[in-house]
């Protein structure tokens, strides 16, 4: 599927949601090793992450 947007804002907002979720996922490991996050509280961040970029598309 390819996603089509109608502006830069969209692009802009997706790459934003895409760089949050990279960065938690690539660092998971150690940010429940760390104690930086439960594993509840890492899936509260990446839920936050989406929830944040469908906001900001349903604010244009």
């Amino acid at each position: 599927m390819i996603a089509m947007f109608n502006n830069e804002d969209e692009l802009k907002a997706q790459e934003v949601l895409l760089d949050e979720l990279r960065n938690l996922f690539r660092h998971e490991y150690f940010l429940k090793a760390e104690g930086w996050y439960s594993e509840a509280e890492f899936l509260q961040a990446v839920l936050d992450a989406i929830s944040d970029y469908l906001e900001e598309l349903l604010q244009e």
